[in-house]
């Protein structure tokens, strides 16, 4: 739900702002602005805010960047000394940090 900041520019409360933002540290979000604009600009100034918020975000790590494209599939779960895995794929299994953290835990 946009409101109008001092200047009369379209904003996103803060929590609105994150929910975005997360959204798109895991994928690429499609973001359909509907309704009729408050704006004297129309919907560019709607997009353009929605641009700069996603620009705010955080720079994603080296993990997350190596773990999106297997983000949104139902994968079988590894099994390194039973399979027969691409240096890729047993590469991102060695960086998964839980696996060491649940290792430790149970130790």
């Amino acid at each position: 739900a946009f409101s109008a900041n001092e200047a009369g520019f379209p904003v996103l409360p803060r929590s609105h702002q994150s929910f975005l933002v997360s959204l798109h540290e895991l994928a690429e979000p499609h973001v359909v602005i509907t309704g009729r604009p408050r704006h004297a600009r129309g919907r560019v100034v709607y997009a353009q805010y929605v641009r700069h918020v996603l620009r705010r975000r955080r720079e994603p790590s080296e993990n997350e960047l190596a773990e999106r494209p297997y983000r949104d599939f139902l994968q079988a779960p590894l099994q390194p000394l039973a399979d027969d895995l691409e240096a890729t794929t047993y590469e991102t299994f060695e960086r998964d940090p839980v696996k060491y953290a649940r290792y430790e835990d149970a130790a």
